[in-house]
């Protein structure tokens, strides 16, 4: 009976044991699973968020960078457009004005040209008429002599 209290004593002992052993081991491995679960799933979300930041931000940068290339194009080409309309304004009104002047001059000159030569005329004429008319009262008054 002893032999066999003892021997059913070690048996229970040993499944206790057995159990007690197995029962820790599962929920270490339970326990480090579950760790290196969350670990893997933290470092698997941080990794994707960072993704997405960092893809998002390069696409921000992108962005801006192009708004601010085209902007600045736009810009430039506004301002190229507008010195170049204001400077054939400038010529073209620069053109006229010459035009203008040099159109008054000519017919300045052109009148002052005329009123010359008729003035000239007038003096000849008058001069001539004088001429004749002294030239026939001298005769006249030859022949009354």
């Amino acid at each position: 009976r002893d032999i066999l209290i003892s021997s059913f004593s070690d048996i229970l002992i040993s499944s206790i044991r057995v159990t007690l052993i197995s029962s820790i081991r599962d929920t270490l491995i339970s326990s480090v699973s579950d760790i290196l679960i969350s670990n893997v799933r933290d470092i698997l979300i941080s990794n994707v968020r960072d993704a997405l930041i960092s893809s998002v931000r390069d696409t921000l940068i992108s962005n801006v960078r192009v708004t601010l290339i085209s902007s600045i194009r736009d810009t430039l080409i506004s301002s190229v457009s507008d010195i170049l309309i204001s400077n054939v304004r400038d010529i073209l009104i620069s053109n006229v004005r010459d035009a203008l002047i040099s159109s008054v001059r000519d017919t300045l000159i052109s009148n002052v040209r005329v009123s010359l030569i008729n003035s000239i005329r007038d003096i000849l004429i008058s001069s001539f008429s004088d001429i004749l008319i002294s030239s026939i009262r001298v005769t006249l008054i030859s022949s009354i002599r």
